[in-house]
């Protein structure tokens, strides 16, 4: 598949970090390249730092659909405690850890590649596997689908 439709679903997978997190297993709405595109414009567009942030929060909060983070047993708000964390910008910017967020945003935006998940099919894998051997981003994969599909795209969003 080298397309991209408004809306489609992929999955990430961040592999565990021994004493930091667990794997961390998401859904998200992909940036099609239009969308990707005026991301970045945005971000470069930005009048500081925070401005870039803010940018890179709303359209990660806006793209994550699901992600199995639940608060720690032990987490000192007591309601808070082993249930899922929500999904939103003001979680995204205070709460996801800095390292995390990026790795997250990476994925998103098709500029990094998700880990393997090893709880994905044997088709899965062997489809990421081969992905990451060719030496190309999601992202430069998908740009190539894209110029050969030059003329069918408005760039209208709806």
């Amino acid at each position: 598949m080298a397309t991209i439709y408004k809306k489609q679903l992929f999955q990430g997978y961040i592999k565990p970090q021994h004493n930091v997190h667990g794997p961390i297993r998401f859904t998200y709405k992909g940036l099609w390249p239009f969308l990707r595109a005026k991301y970045f414009s945005d971000i470069r567009a930005a009048n500081d730092d925070e401005a870039g942030e803010a940018v890179a929060i709303s359209t990660m909060a806006g793209a994550i659909t699901q992600w199995n983070l639940v608060y720690p047993d032990h987490h000192p708000d007591k309601e808070k405690q082993n249930q899922p964390v929500p999904i939103n910008a003001e979680v995204i910017k205070h709460e996801l850890m800095t390292h995390v967020r990026n790795q997250m945003m990476g994925i998103i935006t098709f500029g990094i590649d998700s880990d393997v998940d090893p709880e994905a099919t044997i088709a899965e894998q062997m489809k990421q596997v081969q992905q990451k051997s060719s030496g190309k981003t999601l992202a430069e994969i998908m740009a190539e689908g894209d110029e050969a599909l030059v003329g069918n795209s408005s760039g209208v969003l709806d």
